[in-house]
This record gives structure tokens, sequence and C-alpha cells, in this order.
């Protein structure tokens, strides 16, 4: 028999990892009368909230090369009438590992009722949702965000990556410390406060209905400002400043790039594109 060549030995070892590969699952579902708070936590993880025609919140914990329970990721979890929280608690101990490592990878699909409460945080992954109405609070260390179909007051920060924001808003503030922002603000939007959009690095673009009235602020370190709005203007409009007012004034509305273009343009009052 031939002895087995390096090349050969390489594939054996990545067949052996592929196989090996460790897979886990924790799932709960919590019965809810009202309209649900949801709370959750995760250090690490991609969140994908999603609506669902029950009442109940259901949350399903899928690991891969990280086992559930004694010496792996520990969930903590309670419910208070219509009030959820889940906590996912990852081992602080040092693993050493010879030969492949095998990334590891925790994915957590959330499914609430159409009219919940959202205050999700992870440290380092990205949260994904669509189809929820209420407060929503996303906030993630590191990771994109992307929502559709949102309506109500909607509140994102991310410190290192993109926003897409879709929906109907009352509320809108983003926060994005390195990465590009787009929201469309859906016909029925309006400024039950000022809203805010800021990214430190990465372009900006807005979408708002033709008939939002709001005092605007827009301010670029370095890029140029560009709008289709019939806005009226208030002082200079420099190269990289706009100040004026849309559809005779209102609540501010302030977006800010500390280093790249932002667009403000309008998608009519029909709530398409």
């Amino acid at each position: 028999m031939r002895p087995m060549t390096a090349q050969g030995l390489c594939l054996l070892a990545l067949l052996v990892a592929a196989t090996s590969a460790q897979a886990d699952q924790w799932t709960k579902t919590y019965a809810v009368s009202g309209t649900p708070e949801l709370r959750m936590e995760t250090g690490d993880g991609n969140l994908h909230v999603s609506r669902s025609e029950h009442r109940e919140i259901a949350v399903r914990v899928e690991t891969r090369n990280w086992t559930i329970g004694e010496g792996g990721l520990r969930v903590e979890e309670r419910q208070n009438g219509d009030r959820v929280e889940v906590f996912l608690h990852f081992p602080h101990r040092v693993h050493f590992s010879f030969g492949i490592d095998r990334p590891k990878r925790v994915d957590i699909w959330v499914q609430v009722p159409r009219d919940a409460n959202l205050d999700l945080h992870t440290a380092d992954g990205s949260i994904e949702l669509e189809g929820i109405r209420g407060d929503l609070r996303l906030d993630t260390s590191d990771g994109h965000v992307e929502a559709d179909d949102v309506d109500g007051n909607v509140r994102i920060h991310t410190g290192d990556g993109h926003v897409r924001v879709r929906g109907r808003f009352d509320i809108l503030e983003v926060r994005s410390g390195d990465g590009r922002v787009e929201a469309t603000a859906l016909a029925g939007s309006k400024l039950a406060a000022g809203w805010s959009l800021t990214t430190a690095d990465g372009s900006m673009e807005l979408v708002v209905p033709k008939d939002l009235a709001a005092d605007v602020e827009i301010h670029t370190g370095d890029g140029h400002v560009d709008t289709d709005l019939p806005i009226t203007i208030a002082g200079r409009w420099g190269g990289h400043d706009l100040r004026g007012r849309l559809n005779g004034g209102g609540p501010p509305l302030r977006l800010r790039s500390g280093d790249g273009s932002i667009y403000l343009r309008t998608g009519g009052t029909s709530g398409s594109l």
C-alpha cells in the first residue's frame, strides 16, 4: 500500500474536523397576553427577530462548536407577566487548541407578536429584525444592524458596522461608530421628538416623505451634502453644512457624518421608494 501523501493527510484532517464539529440547541416559548417586552443580552452571537402570528415569544439558540450547559454557554432566563428576559453567558476560561481550530458561531432566532417592545444587545454579532411595531432598542458593539418593516420608536447603535432601517417612525435615533447609514421613513412618519442620525465614518442616506416637517441640521466633516427637498435655508449653506426648514419647520432633524457624504431625499407620500 502506498503511503498517504501530505495532501491526502490534510484532506483527511479537514474531513475529521468537519465531522466532529459540535452543534447544540436550546429552545423555549413564553405565552403572553398583552404587549410583550423582551430584553435580551448576549456577549457573542447574531440575533434574528421576526414576527409571529401567535401570542407568544419563541426563542431558539443554535450553536456551532459551543456546548450549551455545564462548562459551556449558559442561558439565564425569566418571565414576569408579559416581560421576558434572556441572557446568554459565555465561559471565561482560557482554552488551548492544537491542530485545526474549529470556528465557533451562535445564532439566536426570536419570534414575537407584531406589537412588542424590544431591548436587544449583543457585544459581537449582527442584529436583523423584521415586521415589529413598538419601542425598539437595538445595540451591538461589533456588527451590522438591519431592520425592515418596523413601526414606532426605533433606536439603533453599532460600534462598528453599517445600519439599514426602513419603516414608519415616530422617533428615529441611529449611531454608527464606523459604517454607512441608510434609513427610509415611510408615509405617516413624524418627528414626535427630534430625530438624530450619526456616523463617525461612512456615508449616509435618509429618505423621507414629502410632507415631513422638521428643522433640518446637516453636517459632514469630510464629504458633501445633497438633497432634493424644498428646504428653506436659514443662514449660509456651505459645502459641508445645511440648516433650514422643511415644510414650515418642526422638531430638529439632525444628520451627522465625520467622514462621508450625506444624502437627504424624498420618497413621496405613498411609502414607496
